[in-house]
């Protein structure tokens, strides 16, 4: 209990425990702050929906080892922000913006990565003015079902948090789908 706790910790010499409301508040820092009040306005602004698709990785872990043979400096990143590009040329409406109830092309897309950190769902926040971004989970070995055999294979999460307002159902899971489809196939990239 409670009591007890705080009789132990007298008893002990350390004196007075303070009660958790009364510890000092930290001010954060500028850019935290700057962070905070930004997420905040996203939450209040748009109305997100999330889509997770798994995507296996074995032709983007094979095209990566292929590339690092010939000298390129390319992690998983750079070869997801390439298909994300991509596809964004195939759906100009996830990379605008949504002023005063206007779409204008051109907005910004944003891409984060939260695998090193071994997280395998997640639900990122739109930065606003953009109306979508792209969270990447942990790749990982995992069974799958290959022409009807339990094969193992490096598969990953990819969490779209899309605004409602602008990408519908239809549009949100199309564009990951897409997505998807090149990372699993990068030579359509070529395409």
């Amino acid at each position: 209990m409670k009591a007890d706790v705080l009789a132990a910790a007298e008893s002990a010499g350390v004196g007075r425990v303070p009660e958790s409301n009364e510890l000092p508040p930290v001010r954060v820092n500028s850019l935290r702050r700057s962070i905070a009040a930004n997420m905040l306005n996203s939450w209040h602004t748009s109305p997100r929906v999330v889509y997770t698709m798994p995507v296996d990785c074995t032709a983007m872990k094979a095209l990566r080892a292929q590339l690092k043979a010939r000298g390129a400096a390319v992690s998983y990143n750079h070869i997801i922000m390439k298909v994300a590009a991509k596809a964004l040329t195939e759906f100009p409406d996830m990379n605008a913006r949504f002023p005063d109830n206007s779409l204008i092309t051109g907005g910004t897309f944003t891409i984060t990565n939260l695998g090193n950190y071994g997280v395998t769902y997640f639900s990122p926040i739109i930065n606003q003015p953009e109306l979508a971004i792209l969270g990447v989970c942990a790749m990982a070995d995992t069974p799958v079902v290959r022409d009807g055999e339990v094969v193992i294979r490096p598969m990953m999460n990819l969490c779209l948090s899309a605004d409602h307002r602008v990408i519908d159902g239809v549009m949100g899971a199309a564009f990951l789908k897409r997505v998807c489809e090149l990372l699993e196939n990068p030579c359509l990239l070529l395409l």
